[in-house]
């Protein structure tokens, strides 16, 4: 009898093994009672209810004080009512209870921009972008850089990684003044909202503002034709075909906008029936061209009309001995050579124009109309031909050698697009037509 109960005192003395498990998780969330009462002033605060919103907001606060998105919501209810002190207090505080939390701290610096402190906003923002806030933090400290005349490194070294946010890049590159990398971003996201019509203003801005007016009706009409139902791309056409007085290609892109559903605003609207005008009553050409003054280029000019070549080209050598560096008569001594089939001296003749001035038109554009007519160095005449372009966007010459070029290599499409467009500028240009039927005779209508 003693051994057994000595055996139970030993039994009893041993220690008992536990298993060991993990703590469980802490809840990030509000205790039940608080998320109750959170979840009702929200609803409240839904429905325009803001004192029993602040009511029920605060008897949440009561079971959960340390949680942030109580003390936020309170600082949404003060803003409804317009008091942005108390509410700029409330998101002061949150940030106190998180000070880890980027939202947090996002929501705080905006509330500050806007309606208190900017340099506690920015700083607040600042704090934000440190902890990994998103994108549209970096669009507001670049958006207060800009409203103070302050360059935005955060603008310079900004890699995107979705269309809204490129979209949001281009707004503000464009409101900075880099008109270029604004016109970048907004095709690269047009072809993802072809539809979206917001986009439509800003591109133009861009496309005059940088100068490339050529540029984006060549990539559209690519686009337009890959995706026939982009009614951005469409308006965007019909309007910067407006600008270089292409009436044909603005008729017949807006009607396209029109035959896509969009109601055409105050804008397109008179730019479409301006050009339905002029279709129907093209402007008459002048009847009496003036008489031609005597100074040297005039003279030359009366001596290539009347096809006096020994004498015209004379006349030309001799007046750049005293004027050796005016490009009019340098150009008119190339086209001379050209016509009488010296294209080497011509080409020469060229590169001196572009040695003393690298932005004169039109040798840009007879120095890319040599080698496409030759087939050679053609990736340097198609740039050289854009340059044309963007310069005089109204001369359909300038489109028929970028379609030229086009041709020469390979492109028949682009080259369809540029020559209809530069017959469109020169309907009465027989060397046009006969470019845009070989090319449609390579590459289909």
């Amino acid at each position: 009898m003693v051994r057994a109960v000595i055996a139970g005192l030993a039994i009893g003395c041993a220690p008992i093994r536990q298993i060991p498990a993990p703590e469980p998780a802490q809840s990030v969330r509000p205790p039940t009672n608080a998320r109750a009462h959170y979840l009702r002033g929200q609803v409240l605060l839904a429905s325009g209810q803001l004192e029993d919103a602040a009511s029920a907001l605060e008897r949440a606060r009561v079971f959960d004080p340390d949680a942030p998105q109580i003390v936020a919501a309170l600082s949404d209810v003060s803003l409804n009512m317009g008091d942005t002190a108390a509410a700029r207090q409330f998101l002061a505080a949150a940030t106190q209870i998180a000070p880890e939390d980027p939202e947090i701290w996002s929501r705080y610096g905006r509330l500050e921009l806007a309606f208190g402190e900017p340099e506690t906003g920015r700083s607040a923002l600042e704090r934000a972008l440190t902890l990994g806030a998103g994108w549209p933090v970096r669009a507001a400290l670049i958006g207060d850089d800009l409203r103070h005349g302050r360059p935005s490194k955060l603008l310079e070294d900004w890699v995107i990684s979705s269309p809204e946010e490129q979209r949001r890049r281009g707004d503000l590159r464009l409101a900075s003044g880099n008109a270029g990398g604004a016109l970048d971003d907004f095709m690269e996201v047009l072809p993802h909202s072809g539809r979206d019509l917001s986009l439509v203003t800003p591109i133009i801005q861009g496309a005059v503002m940088a100068n490339r007016i050529p540029d984006v009706l060549i990539e559209l009409d690519a686009l337009c034709s890959g995706q026939p139902g982009a009614s951005a791309g469409w308006m965007v056409v019909g309007l910067l075909s407006s600008l270089i007085d292409d009436s044909g290609g603005t008729v017949s892109a807006l009607e396209a906008t029109e035959a896509l559903g969009v109601t055409l605003g105050d804008r397109p609207r008179a730019a479409l029936e301006k050009a339905r005008q002029i279709n129907e009553a093209p402007p008459s050409p002048p009847l009496k061209r003036a008489p031609m003054l005597d100074d040297p280029v005039s003279r030359a000019m009366r001596l290539i009309e009347d096809e006096a070549w020994a004498e015209a080209e004379a006349s030309l050598v001799g007046s750049l001995v005293k004027h050796p560096e005016d490009t009019r008569l340098h150009y008119m001594l190339g086209d001379l050579h050209l016509r009488r089939g010296r294209t080497d001296a011509a080409l020469t003749q060229m590169e001196k124009i572009l040695d003393l001035q690298p932005s004169y038109a039109p040798a840009l554009n007879l120095w890319a109309w040599i080698h496409a007519e030759e087939g050679s160095n053609l990736a340097n005449a198609e740039q050289k031909a854009m340059m044309a372009l963007r310069a005089h966007p109204k001369v359909g010459s300038y489109w028929d050698t970028y379609g030229w070029v086009a041709h020469r290599q390979g492109d028949q499409a682009r080259a369809r697009f540029a020559l209809k467009r530069a017959l469109r500028l020169s309907p009465g240009d027989d060397t046009i037509r006969e470019h845009l039927a070989a090319c449609e005779g390579e590459g289909g209508a």
